[in-house]
């Protein structure tokens, strides 16, 4: 199992962002358990810190299209490097 925490798509991703200190203390309570965590946020910022780029559609906070790909491509990895890359083979393909 692995946690991953996804960002508020609100305002900005990087140094500005609004709910740092939350995800800080959530990745905190996953080390303190022994959960593998990744915190996507930066992920996103990498690209773009707009929140808005993200977003479904301007009224819909949610993930867009490209926002699942770049967050699944990272999601991937994480789990590769906590479990080796045989995983992709027991992976279900498209």
């Amino acid at each position: 199992m692995m946690m991953a925490v996804f960002p508020a798509l609100q305002g900005a991703l990087d140094e500005r962002y609004q709910h740092h200190q939350l995800h800080r203390k959530v990745m905190g309570v996953a080390h303190i358990l022994g959960l593998p965590a990744i915190d996507l946020t930066k992920n996103l910022a990498a690209v773009d810190p707009d929140a808005g780029r993200w977003q479904a559609a301007p009224w819909d906070a949610h993930p867009n299209v490209e926002a699942h790909a770049l967050l699944g491509r990272a999601m991937a990895e994480a789990v590769e490097k906590l479990v080796g890359a045989g995983w992709r083979k027991d992976a279900v393909k498209h």
